[in-house]
């Protein structure tokens, strides 16, 4: 009977260890994921000034 208990007692912290890692797993890709939208949006909002720019050195030449 105290086999049975200490076996429970092992299957019962491994759980609670791969839920730990599981956990910890996700929380890191959500990171991952945050740091990589952040990229993206200052990579858009560059080329959207750049367009800008290039637009206002285009209106520019035909004003010549």
């Amino acid at each position: 009977e105290w086999e049975e208990e200490i076996l429970r007692k092992e299957e019962f912290e491994a759980g609670r260890e791969a839920e730990r890692k599981n956990t910890e797993k996700q929380r890191l890709n959500a990171e991952k994921e945050h740091r990589r939208a952040e990229s993206e949006k200052i990579r858009a909002d560059n080329a959207e000034k750049e367009l800008l720019l290039l637009k206002e050195k285009l209106a520019l030449m035909q004003g010549k």
